[in-house]
C-alpha cells in the first residue's frame, strides 16, 4: 500500500513545486516596465538666461527671471522611473509645460494585466539594455541637456537674437561604432582624439581623416559614466563621410547610421558676457525640447505668445527647429489633462493619436477642462509659433 501511494505523493509534490515556481516567477521578479501618465512640469525653468541679462526691447523684463527647480522628464521619451507609487499629477497654472511618462517596474502578472488594458509594456532589457537603471537615467539626463542646447539654438535662431556660439566639446547622442574597437555609447563625451583635445566636430573629423589617410589606429579618450575610457582602432571611411556631410550642411544632414554626434556649444545673447545654461532634471530624454524652445522664444520676443493659456506638449527638436516624434504620447496627453492643460502640442505625425487620447481623457480627471484639450500637430518651431498665433 505504501509502495503504491509513494508515486502519487511524488507527483503531487512535483505539481506543487512547479506551481510554486510558476507563481514565484509570475509575481516576484520585476522584469517589465509599464508606461503610465507621468507629470506636467514648467518648461520655462529648463533654459536659463545668464544673471543680469537685459531683455529690454524683448519681453517685458530687464533681468533674468528666477528659475524654479526644474524636474524633467527609446522612439525617445521623457521618462521617470519609480516603484509603482501613484504619479505626481498636480494642477498647473497658465504657462508652458512639458510632459513625461512614468515607467513602473512590475512583475509578469502586472504586465499582462496592464497590456490587457491596452497599456504599453516593455521588458527591462529592452529599455535598459545591459545598463543598471541609475546609469541609464544619468545618460538620459545628459541626452536631455543636449536636447535643451538644441532647443535654445533653435529658439534664439528663430527669434534672431543668437549672437554667437562657442564650441565646447563633442558628445555622443546615440551609440554606435566608427570603426573596429571604436564603439561609442550614448552620452559619451569625446575628450581627446589622436592625442589632441577635441572641442568641436571639425577637430574630431580632422583626427578621423588622419587615421583613414594613414591607415592607422585612432586613439580616443572619452568620458563615460564619470570614468575616463581609452579606445583604439581603425576608423571606417563611411564614418568620416557621414560626419563630413553633417558639417557641410550645418547640421541639417541627419545621420543614417549611428553613432550620432553633437557639438556641445556655449550660446550667447547679444551683449551677454556669459552663456545660457540648462537646468538639472530628475528624469531624462529629449522630448522636452519643443516646449523648452517655445518657452524661451516667448521670453525673448516682444509680445505674449502664451496669451494666458495653459499649453502642454511633447516633441524632440533639433538646432534647425525640426520637431521629431516621441514615444508615450497617450500617457503624456493624460498627464497634461490631469494637470488641467487646455492645449497640447505634439509632432504632426502623432497628432491623430494625441487627438483620440485627448477626447478619451476629457472629464476623466478631476482637474481636466470640461472640453477636450485642443491638440495641435506641428512640424517645426516656426509651424508651432504660427499655429499658436505668433
Amino acid at each position: 500500500m505504501n509502495g503504491q501511494g509513494r508515486p502519487a505523493r511524488i507527483r503531487i509534490g512535483l505539481a506543487l513545486g512547479i506551481l510554486a515556481a510558476l507563481i514565484y516567477f509570475v509575481t516576484v521578479p520585476k522584469l517589465y516596465y509599464i508606461s503610465q501618465p507621468g507629470f506636467a512640469r514648467s518648461a520655462e525653468a529648463l533654459i536659463r538666461l545668464p544673471s543680469g541679462t537685459s531683455l529690454e526691447g524683448f519681453q517685458n523684463s530687464t533681468s533674468d527671471k528666477p528659475a524654479d527647480k526644474a524636474e524633467a522628464s527609446n522612439p525617445p521619451k521623457s521618462t521617470e522611473f519609480n516603484d509603482g507609487e501613484s504619479g505626481d499629477l498636480q494642477t498647473v497654472n497658465s504657462g508652458w509645460y512639458y510632459t513625461a511618462v512614468r515607467l513602473d517596474r512590475v512583475n509578469a502578472l502586472q504586465a499582462v494585466l496592464h497590456r490587457i488594458k491596452s497599456g504599453e509594456v516593455s521588458t527591462v532589457r529592452a529599455v535598459l539594455g545591459q545598463l543598471e537603471e541609475p546609469v541609464y537615467m544619468e545618460r538620459m539626463k545628459t541626452v536631455m541637456q543636449l536636447s535643451l542646447q538644441q532647443a535654445a539654438e533653435a529658439s534664439l535662431g528663430q527669434a534672431d537674437v543668437l549672437d554667437k556660439t562657442v564650441p565646447d566639446g563633442v558628445a555622443v547622442r546615440s551609440s554606435g561604432s566608427v570603426g573596429d574597437g571604436l564603439t561609442l555609447e550614448t552620452a559619451d563625451m569625446i575628450l581627446r582624439a589622436g592625442g589632441e583635445t577635441v572641442r568641436s566636430l571639425q577637430e574630431l573629423l580632422d583626427q578621423m581623416k588622419v587615421s583613414v589617410r594613414n591607415d592607422s589606429a585612432l586613439r580616443l579618450e572619452i568620458l563615460r559614466d564619470g570614468q575616463k575610457v581609452l579606445l583604439e582602432g581603425g576608423v571606417r571611411t563611411a564614418a568620416v563621410e557621414q560626419l563630413q556631410l553633417s558639417l557641410e550642411n550645418s547640421g541639417k544632414f541627419q545621420a543614417v547610421n549611428p553613432p550620432e554626434f553633437q557639438e556641445v556649444k556655449q550660446l550667447f545673447l547679444p551683449k551677454a558676457a556669459k552663456p545660457l545654461t540648462w537646468s538639472g532634471a530628475e528624469a531624462g530624454g529629449p522630448s522636452a525640447g519643443l516646449m523648452a524652445a517655445l518657452a524661451l522664444y516667448d521670453r525673448v520676443v516682444p509680445g505674449d505668445l502664451l496669451d494666458g493659456r495653459t499649453i502642454a506638449g511633447t516633441g524632440t527638436i533639433d538646432a534647425q527647429g525640426r520637431v521629431g516624434a516621441v514615444g508615450g504620447v497617450v500617457d503624456k496627453v493624460n498627464a497634461a489633462a490631469a494637470a488641467g492643460a487646455g492645449w497640447f502640442l505634439v509632432p504632426s505625425q502623432e497628432a491623430d493619436e494625441a487627438e483620440r487620447a485627448a477626447k478619451a481623457a476629457a472629464n476623466q480627471h478631476k482637474n481636466a477642462p470640461a472640453e477636450p484639450m485642443i491638440v495641435i500637430g506641428v512640424k517645426n518651431l516656426a509651424d508651432a509659433i504660427q499655429k499658436l498665433g505668433g
